[in-house]
């Protein structure tokens, strides 16, 4: 399971862990550990989604844990509610 560190996770911090490729180590899981979050925006969806798409590649599903309301929220405003799976 990942445990995602960063207190945000803003264009800003996505973008800086996209160039430290630290994603591609990450992208071999399919559970995340979102307690440490307390703000998103929708960058963290899109990130989301090519980790879901990791995730199909090898038949699994991504799975979330303690995922923030502002994350809950955005999942369902962009209606992927069906790709990313929130325990």
């Amino acid at each position: 399971m990942i445990n995602i560190d960063h207190s945000i996770l803003n264009h800003e911090c996505i973008s800086s862990l996209w160039k430290s490729k630290i994603h591609t180590r990450w992208f071999l899981e399919n559970e995340v550990d979102f307690k440490n979050v307390k703000t998103v925006d929708s960058s963290a969806v899109a990130f989301l989604i090519k980790w879901v798409k990791a995730c199909k590649q090898r038949n699994e599903d991504l799975v979330c844990y303690n995922v923030p309301q502002q994350l809950t929220q955005l999942i369902n405003i962009y209606n992927v509610t069906n790709y990313i799976k929130i325990k």
